[in-house]
């Protein structure tokens, strides 16, 4: 029971724990119930008397700091299961895990699907992907059904007693999440066909640049010559 609550239904046994040193007052619908020192840690009970329906109006002082309860006793539950599932998926040789709430279309998940259903009494389930029954049985405590979805995206629905969790839509990765969100690559400068044709440009001009150097060697040596002979 959160402190300072007000309208909550609660159990009429109450379990009060003080963590802390100081002074301390504990209060039930005007009377004092308890009161003493806690020197770290100090805990103690106290039982509602009243029926189903009646407050729960209780009041803590503790440390100079007061607490108060505004709330509802109630009786035993009425009998129902407690049940839940859980929907992860797993990359094949990756440490990755996505995971997806019931009722959320259109999220990231891989192709390898892992449901935990848990129920605190004998419950039968289905699983169905894209409408197709894969899996089917009767879980009691907790139950992990493993299966592989296929396609760019899946429907999975997965039945547990009386309820039905839907999963639709959701889209599938096939490759890694970092590679899926990660840096896109830079885009092409040129296609190879285009490289190709650069270093053959290059070859030519270089080509032409050793014929015209060529040339130059030869008609200073021709000149060099000339002066020689002159000489």
């Amino acid at each position: 029971v959160p402190v300072n609550s007000s309208g909550m239904l609660v159990y009429p046994d109450w379990h009060i724990y003080l963590y802390g040193s100081g002074n301390f007052t504990f209060s039930s619908n005007g009377t004092i119930i308890e009161t003493g020192v806690s020197l770290g840690a100090f805990d103690f009970s106290y039982t509602f008397t009243g029926p189903a329906g009646s407050a729960a109006n209780a009041s803590l002082i503790f440390q100079g700091v007061a607490y108060t309860f505004k709330d509802t006793i109630i009786g035993p539950l009425s009998h129902h299961a407690i049940e839940s599932v859980t929907v992860t998926s797993s990359y094949l040789g990756q440490d990755q895990f996505l995971s997806v709430s019931s009722g959320v279309s259109g999220a990231l998940m891989y192709p390898h699907w892992i449901a935990t259903l848990q129920s605190s009494e004998n419950e039968t389930y289905s699983i169905l992907v894209n409408g197709q029954q894969i899996a089917s049985g009767t879980v009691v405590g907790t139950k992990t059904v493993d299966f592989n979805v296929t396609g760019n995206t899946t429907s999975v629905s997965i039945g547990l007693g009386s309820h039905v969790y839907q999963y639709p839509n959701e889209i599938i990765s096939t490759i890694p999440i970092q590679k899926y969100y990660g840096p896109k690559p830079p885009t092409l400068q040129y296609t190879f066909a285009e490289y190709e044709y650069g270093i053959i440009k290059a070859f030519i001009a270089s080509l032409f640049a050793v014929v015209i150097a060529s040339f130059s060697v030869r008609k200073w040596v021709i000149e060099h010559e000339k002066r020689e002979v002159r000489l």
